[in-house]
């Protein structure tokens, strides 16, 4: 484990300027799969703590308390280049600056939808389809949700940004999203993850995407409906937003009219925290919402 951390940290820093060179596939593939490695022992070290008796799993694992600590400094050292890296390559990709608001992009086409392209960026693989950027913000997700350090939730703030373009990118698959969404789960324990999700349009981002889910009722994506859900409600409760926004009202009497089952539990879930005297519902979805509680009452 800690040779492929050491690959990964020695490899990074430098792996921006092959882009283009005939080298950076098998470089690119190499550091993936030692990432997709790092991402298994991740889930199996978290699952293995979780069981009772504790000690007996750190004997199963042969690792002593201090391996674990500099285990521990070792990943959170790698994932903070790993940050370090998707900001240079989403800055080269897309923004051309780091934190560049989406307003503020503008496309050397008008009429392409497509994004700019700075020199130093790939000519033919963008960064949503690079099979690295999936297996890196995997691994990165994983452990800004499961390893309580505040300071590297703080610095992934930093690449909001980042996260949401890649969501929300035309050729973002659903892997990729699940991913951040993850990492959302992480990031919003600090405040700094809050207030960068609200200046980078967060809401109205996972708002859209849910609203496609919604109205395509494909049950394959009705996981990631319930991870949005997830990541609304952390940012609905948090003292950072203050009072509801008016502009949030749509989403959730939407989806309560939408959905049935677990999903609608969990907006009915968001709507409760949110102020009534602030939600101008009809009759109808009053009786909606009363009863979907009630429902979601009983089955607890």
């Amino acid at each position: 484990m800690k040779m492929l951390l050491v690959d990964i940290r020695s490899t990074l820093p430098s792996l921006q300027e092959t882009l283009n060179g005939p080298e950076y596939p098998a470089i690119s593939s190499r550091i993936a799969e030692s990432y997709d490695v790092i991402s298994n022992f991740i889930g199996y070290l978290v699952q293995s703590l979780d069981e009772e008796g504790t000690t007996s799993s750190l004997q199963t694992l042969s690792f002593e308390p201090s391996q674990l600590l500099q285990l521990r400094a070792d990943i959170s050292e790698t994932m903070s280049l790993t940050i370090e890296h998707l900001r240079d390559r989403y800055d080269a990709s897309v923004s051309g600056a780091a934190g560049l608001h989406p307003s503020a992009r503008t496309d050397p086409d008008p009429t392409s939808s497509s994004p700019r392209s700075i020199a130093w960026d790939s000519s033919s693989t963008s960064m949503s389809e690079d099979p690295l950027t999936l297996s890196e913000t995997r691994t990165l997700a994983l452990w800004l949700r499961e390893d309580d350090n505040d300071a590297l939730r703080r610095e992934a703030a930093g690449i909001v940004d980042v996260l949401l373009g890649l969501y929300g990118s035309e050729d973002a698959k659903g892997d990729i999203r699940s991913a951040v969404l993850t990492a959302f789960e992480g990031i919003f324990q600090v405040p700094e993850g809050i207030d960068a999700f609200l200046r980078e349009d967060g809401w109205e981002i996972l708002s859209k995407d849910l609203q496609k889910i919604l109205s395509s009722r494909k049950s394959e994506e009705e996981n990631r409906g319930s991870e949005i859900i997830r990541a609304l409600l952390t940012v609905a409760e948090s003292e950072v937003v203050g009072p509801a926004k008016k502009e949030w009202v749509k989403i959730i009497d939407m989806a309560i009219e939408a959905l049935q089952g677990e999903l609608c539990q969990l907006i009915v879930c968001v709507r409760s925290f949110l102020p009534v005297s602030s939600f101008p519902f009809s009759p109808r979805s009053s009786r909606s919402i009363v009863s979907a509680r009630t429902n979601a009452h009983d089955s607890i």
